[in-house]
């Protein structure tokens, strides 16, 4: 049997988005399991959701890197409303 904080961290743990798992070096980065994350756990209205959501699955690890701020700080405004 798991105790609660067990629980608690495994369910915690399950919602993460495995990094090795999204960096293929020849294709690019792999944001499929980001973009599913988006969608199930962000609200509807979220504009951070939306722009993630309709990007390619896959992308040059330079279009990745040059979207990533951007996305944090739709992510970090979201937080302070």
């Amino acid at each position: 049997m798991h105790t609660k904080q067990e629980c608690s961290k495994k369910s915690h743990t399950s919602k993460r988005v495995d990094a090795e798992s999204i960096v293929h070096s020849q294709k690019g980065v792999d944001i499929s399991k980001l973009k599913d994350f988006a969608e199930h756990n962000l609200p509807l209205g979220s504009p951070l959701r939306y722009v993630i959501v309709y990007e390619k699955d896959i992308l040059t690890a330079e279009k990745f890197l040059a979207k990533l701020p951007i996305w944090l700080r739709l992510k970090n405004l979201s937080t302070k409303n």
